[in-house]
């Protein structure tokens, strides 16, 4: 009878347990789904205002099922009434302030008419909760999408002359964060993105400079970030706070990113206009790699791509999962090109070639309608880049652009090195939803394909001869030949470099002063980072010109 007793106990306990534990697994779902990755990659998308005029690309016109987030360009900066690059419209916040009763340094609406009066025609008359024009339908956009989010994108190449200015002045930042959470309320939004285009350099001749600015961006977005920390409170809701930063070594030396990374969500970094019509050597607008050939043909951005831009915000203290890799959705063309097009795409130019609504400037679907492979355009690949281009023999005409297959080996490097998703610029120039259809599936097909540096360089061959430059990989990582070399093994022999894992940014490494270092090699010394301009053995950085200060 005790044993009998004990044993249903026993059972009971048991079932107890199973029971409590199966309670519980309702509550440990949501936690396992966050370690899923497929759902976390923003998609954000850039909607141009006056692509609803001569573009006819409307709100309505856009997949909201296929992006995450929606920028909408521009918003800009009231001063003395006034905004504009020269200041010249009346500035217009769109709650009917008179245009000398507000303060400097706000945010304003870029175009007030097509931003929030317009009704289309009587097509969308009565808008939402008041709001009229793009930002009207965005706000229904919304409404039919919970999901999605939209943002404020204020500046942008040509509104951005007066940022130094706000920055610089502690009540100027106030009335620019108050203003922005007005903005943002007022047409039920979801955030606020500053395109500062550029921080102490860079950028329109007109714009206001300072070499305060690499301190006084910080403190503006934390004076932003503040103003919606507050509004979160009051409202009960989430605000964001973005910006959109440049690919170049100087926007890593003019700004505090591991302080910024630590104010904003997230940073959408605009990993495109590689080359453009300003060089007369045609080149690529956004290369995933670098390419050897580039320098050989005389092009004068060497080292310019999306993957040293990438490990460059990594390395200046950028948290993987904050940066949102950009993806153009346009191409840029060439006129009266001379050379071999088998050379990488590297030809010798005299301008702007033709385009879609500018000169030199051409969409996706306007490339894909009537350039690839049609009317005398012949498409080639350029293998090192991982990126498409396009010559015409008779015309001399040459073609830079993205398409679906240098598009997935783009998404392949953000889920390699678990990046925070994909921007584009911009959604009007993909009608079809080509390229934003293979992002979508590339971060959704539950898979992270090899990252696409098995697409360039392969396996270490003990049979086979490497010179000065040439890269391996071996156990899943990068080398690079130091000198002419034949069946050293790369793990073992000083005749080879060790980089980083295939797909990953480059590490750091400490200074030796027993190492060589050759031009663009990095290093860490006293607890700096420092870049090496040309050839050097134990020159102390810090101490030497040949180093230059990173961070």
């Amino acid at each position: 009878m005790r044993m009998t007793y004990v044993i249903r106990k026993r059972a009971f306990l048991i079932t107890l347990c199973m029971l409590l534990i199966l309670s519980l697994l309702p509550a440990l779902s949501p936690a396992k789904a966050e370690a899923a990755t497929d759902d976390d990659y923003k998609v954000v998308g850039y909607f141009i205002a006056w692509g609803s005029y001569g573009r006819d690309f409307q709100v309505e016109d856009m997949d909201p099922t296929k992006v995450t987030h929606i920028n909408y360009a521009f918003a800009d900066i009231c001063f003395d009434g006034i905004h504009g690059n020269p200041a010249s419209a009346a500035c217009d916040k769109g709650d009917g302030t008179a245009p000398e009763d507000i303060p400097d340094g706000s945010v304003v609406l870029g175009d007030p008419w097509i931003d929030a009066q317009s009704s289309f025609g009587g097509s969308f008359d009565g808008g939402v909760n008041g709001i009229y024009g793009n930002l009207g339908k965005l706000a229904q956009l919304k409404v039919d999408n919970p999901h999605l989010k939209t943002l404020i994108s204020v500046g942008g190449w040509s509104w951005s002359n007066r940022f130094s200015d706000v920055a610089a002045d502690p009540q100027l930042r106030q009335n620019f964060a108050n203003s922005a959470v007005d903005f943002v309320r007022n047409f039920k939004m979801d955030g606020i993105d500053i395109d500062w285009e550029y921080p102490v350099a860079g950028g329109m001749d007109e714009n206001s400079y300072r070499p305060e600015d690499k301190q006084n961006h910080t403190l503006l977005l934390q004076d932003i970030r503040n103003a919606l920390d507050k509004a979160e409170k009051e409202d009960g809701k989430e605000y964001l706070l973005t910006i959109a930063s440049a690919a170049s070594q100087a926007y890593l030396t003019n700004n505090e990113l591991d302080k910024i990374a630590q104010v904003v969500d997230f940073i959408n970094i605009m990993t495109y206009d590689f080359s453009g019509v300003w060089q007369s050597t045609s080149g690529h607008n956004a290369p995933l790699f670098g390419d050897n050939q580039a320098a050989n043909a005389g092009v004068i951005n060497v080292g310019a791509d999306v993957a040293t831009a990438i490990r460059g915000h990594l390395d200046h203290g950028v948290p993987a999962k904050k940066l949102v890799m950009g993806l153009p959705f346009y191409g840029k063309s060439w006129a009266g090109c001379e050379g071999n097009p088998n050379n990488g795409g590297y030809l010798n130019c005299q301008g702007a070639g033709t385009g879609t609504w500018e000169a030199g400037a051409l969409e996706y679907d306007d490339i894909i309608a009537n350039y690839v492979n049609k009317n005398g355009y012949k498409r080639y690949w350029n293998n090192a880049a991982q990126v498409p281009y396009l010559f015409n023999e008779t015309t001399k005409q040459f073609v830079t652009y993205d398409d679906a297959e240098s598009i997935a080996a783009k998404v392949a490097y953000i889920e390699n090195l678990g990046l925070g998703g994909a921007m584009i610029w911009e959604l009007s120039s993909d009608r079809q939803f080509t390229l934003l259809s293979t992002i979508n599936n590339e971060f959704k097909n539950g898979t992270t394909p090899k990252s696409p540096i098995y697409n360039i360089m392969s396996d270490w061959d003990q049979k086979k001869v490497y010179t000065a430059g040439q890269q391996v990989l071996f156990n899943g990582n990068i080398y690079t030949a130091k000198w002419w070399t034949l069946g050293e093994k790369p793990s073992s022999s000083d005749a080879w470099k060790k980089g980083a894992i295939a797909g990953t940014p480059a590490p750091i490494e400490a200074w030796s002063k027993t190492s060589t270092y050759t031009r663009g090699d990095s290093v860490t010394y006293n607890g700096k980072t420092y870049k090496a301009k040309w050839w050097t053995l134990g020159e102390k950085p810090g101490t030497s010109d040949v180093w230059e200060l990173i961070n």
